[in-house]
């Protein structure tokens, strides 16, 4: 198996990833006990050097704040990731995926819980 001329079989896991390749699973894999903001900072903490990660940020990083917009949690910013709908934590993961900057996403059984109700979750991964 090869993404662009990269083999990816025996390759670890990390290495797969920093290839931008990011992966969700049947199981939310999202930090339960923080918020949704703070899973996407620590998410896109992956790309920053240590100096930029041990500093107090004044703000929501931009990259944070456009994948808030993206995956349509912007109004849930600051509720615990623990008590989303099972779909709003496959959104997290997909953000959490594009803050890491992920050209490829593999999801597994992306709609899942997912709702057609704009008020319950974004739009399923087919856009309705």
């Amino acid at each position: 198996m090869c993404f662009g001329d990269q083999e990816l079989l025996g390759r670890p896991v990390r290495r797969i990833s920093r290839l931008g390749i990011g992966r969700t699973f049947q199981t939310s894999t999202v930090f339960e006990e923080l918020s949704v903001v703070q899973n996407l900072d620590i998410a896109a903490g992956a790309r920053r050097s240590w100096a930029t990660l041990a500093r107090r940020r004044r703000g929501i990083p931009d990259e944070v704040a456009a994948a808030l917009e993206t995956i349509g949690l912007t109004g849930r910013a600051n509720r615990l990731a623990g008590t989303l709908a099972h779909g709003q934590k496959q959104w997290l993961e997909i953000g959490m995926l594009l803050v890491q900057g992920a050209r490829l996403l593999l999801l597994d059984e992306p709609a899942a819980g997912m709702s057609h109700d704009p008020a319950g979750s974004p739009r399923t991964a087919t856009g309705e």
